[in-house]
């Protein structure tokens, strides 16, 4: 039985052509799907890189304008007629001389051996705050030994006032200051007058913030000290 070719009748079709419209939309649609997340990051890598320049910009002109705040002491002038006007050595570093050391050495040692129930105890505070080295177990000492809180609290109408006879130097850091101590009690009769004489060594820091010129313009530290009895003095008033 002979087998014979199955025949399909040809047909002729004319494709029409895609519109145009179809292949921008499909241009499109590639790209959005390729093309665009890889431009995207392009885009946020160089805005990155933009930003980290300004940033390290930035922290350069900081670090140059660094410390961005200096306290400086100054000096307020008033003449006669009232005008005020500072000082041109505000803009030059202070130094303090021999008065403004022996000033506050002064003070140092008034607010170390004063007795007043309304002073004391914030001159005690003021006095350690600008102790440093030997000079704050050597205060602690004095402080036990003198025990200036157990007098204004057991006999606070007892006061015991402060003279300071002089302060002179030994060498640049090293001072020696002369004083008498005399307690009144409530009657305001003189008792326990001493003679004291009181070595200091200390050295001074430039303040760095407005409160440090407020309570210590000069930069005082007491690195040292050792008081004791003036002899000489002590001698001289008995006699």
């Amino acid at each position: 039985m002979a087998v014979g070719k199955l025949k399909f009748p040809g047909r002729s079709r004319t494709l029409s052509p895609i519109p145009q419209e179809s292949l921008d939309d499909g241009k499109r649609v590639f790209f959005e799907a390729s093309g665009a997340p890889t431009v995207n990051g392009n885009r946020w890598f160089i805005v990155a890189m933009v930003l980290a320049a300004s940033v390290t910009m930035l922290s350069i002109a900081i670090w140059r304008m660094l410390p961005l705040k200096s306290v400086m002491p100054y000096i307020v002038k008033v003449s006669d007629s009232g005008y005020v006007a500072a000082d041109p050595a505000a803009a030059k570093k202070y130094v303090p001389g021999e008065r403004e050391k022996r000033y506050f050495l002064a003070k140092w040692v008034r607010q170390v051996y004063l007795l007043d129930p309304s002073l004391t105890v914030k001159n005690l505070k003021d006095a350690w705050s600008i102790t440093s080295g030997d000079a704050v177990a050597e205060f602690r000492g004095q402080i036990k030994k003198d025990n200036p809180i157990g007098k204004i609290t057991n006999t606070p109408q007892n006061i015991r006032a402060v003279d300071i006879n002089s302060v002179s130097f030994v060498g640049g850091n090293t001072s020696l200051v002369r004083f008498t101590t005399s307690e009144r009690g409530s009657y305001g009769k003189e008792r326990d007058v001493k003679h004291l004489i009181a070595t200091i060594h200390f050295h001074c820091i430039p303040p760095q913030t407005a409160s440090e010129i407020l309570t210590n313009p000069i930069g005082l530290q007491i690195t040292n000290f050792d008081i004791t009895e003036d002899i000489n003095n002590s001698q001289e008033g008995g006699q």
